[in-house]
């Protein structure tokens, strides 16, 4: 299983120690970790604009941005990510609580601390129903099911759209319908299933969207009444 996870802090030699090291745990269980590393919080704040992560570390006390300033964008865009925050001021925790932290990690004890916090992650995260596997051609990738858009049909395969990536997997559209039936997606065309999440508004034969790079998606006639009232129905 491969998890996207993000480090942030000011001191870069600490970043790659943390990105390094943090690979290293991810192995021992197993699994593979690709870390988006940032000293600088405002690249990470742009990223979280676009990008769900999986597992997110923080340095608490950095100039201008801190991490409860960072931690504050992930809680409120990205709920199902895991915010760890690693620092060195003890004192810090106590106001880092209303962010919801999954784990706290204390940098002078970052060596024997990490194993659980990742061990711990790792459970929470494949236990929480909230990730989907997407078998592609280089391997399986795991999303949050909110971070997908929608999925289209192109002939034998299905093409998964996120903000930022299109991933193409064998399979068809009726098999994904199926599986994510109680999972918020509804079919609006024989060649689309869309997340209910995005949808802003129906129009006649196309779904206005809640998205950067795709505005609209094309509405066929014999759905329209169909996916209108499965939409009422999330909507309350």
């Amino acid at each position: 299983m491969n998890f996207t996870i993000a480090i942030c802090d000011d001191d870069a030699a600490m970043t790659h120690y943390l990105g390094e090291n943090i690979q290293i745990e991810f192995s021992k269980q197993n699994r593979i970790c690709t870390p988006h590393l940032f000293t600088d919080p405002h690249k990470l704040m742009e990223q979280l604009a676009v990008m769900a992560y999986h597992m997110v570390f923080l340095d608490m006390d950095m100039p201008d941005i801190t991490g409860f300033d960072i931690a504050k964008e992930v809680v409120a865009h990205h709920p199902q990510s895991l915010i760890v925050f690693v620092t060195s001021h003890e004192e810090l925790v106590y106001p880092s609580l209303q962010y919801h932290p999954f784990r706290f990690i204390r940098k002078r004890f970052f060596s024997s601390e990490i194993q659980e916090v990742v061990s711990s992650g790792i459970t929470s995260l494949e236990e929480s129903g909230q990730l989907l596997e997407i078998r592609t051609n280089g391997g399986p990738i795991y999303l949050y099911k909110n971070e997908i858009i929608y999925f289209e049909s192109e002939r034998n395969y299905l093409m998964t759209v996120t903000e930022t990536e299109t991933y193409r997997s064998r399979e068809s559209i009726g098999h994904k319908e199926k599986e994510l039936k109680d999972s918020g997606f509804i079919r609006i065309h024989s060649g689309y299933l869309v997340n209910q999440r995005y949808i802003y508004a129906f129009e006649s034969d196309q779904v206005k969207l809640r998205s950067q790079t795709v505005p609209f998606l094309p509405l066929s006639r014999h759905r329209r009444d169909r996916a209108i009232e499965e939409f009422q129905k999330y909507l309350r």
